[in-house]
């Protein structure tokens, strides 16, 4: 009983290594999306005109309305990859990458 408890124990453990390990680089690119526009502010607060802040947060604000609207590319096709990638299908994950492609 206390083989299966281990075996069942390190596979948990396993499981969680590979969702962390996936999870983490998604994270970090969420963290560093206001990191490059606290950046940008940063440096135009330098410049010593208001005209220049302005500029920013427009740009910001329409970077940050590209990134998510393109947003569902990215989500909405990650399942059908996984899909195809876990049945080895080639053909079907080069049909995915293809109708993603803009």
């Amino acid at each position: 009983m206390a083989e299966h408890e281990s075996s069942t124990d390190s596979r948990v453990k396993q499981l969680l290594h590979n969702i962390i390990a996936l999870s983490l680089p998604a994270i970090a690119s969420n963290l560093v999306t206001p990191l490059l526009g606290m950046t940008d502010v940063a440096i135009a607060g330098h410049l010593g005109g208001a005209v220049f802040l302005a500029a920013i947060a427009v740009g910001g604000n329409m970077f940050n309305l590209l990134y998510w609207l393109f947003g569902f590319l990215r989500m909405g096709s990650s399942g059908l990859t996984a899909q195809a990638f876990g049945a080895n299908d080639k053909v079907r994950q080069a049909t995915v990458l293809y109708r993603r492609s803009p």
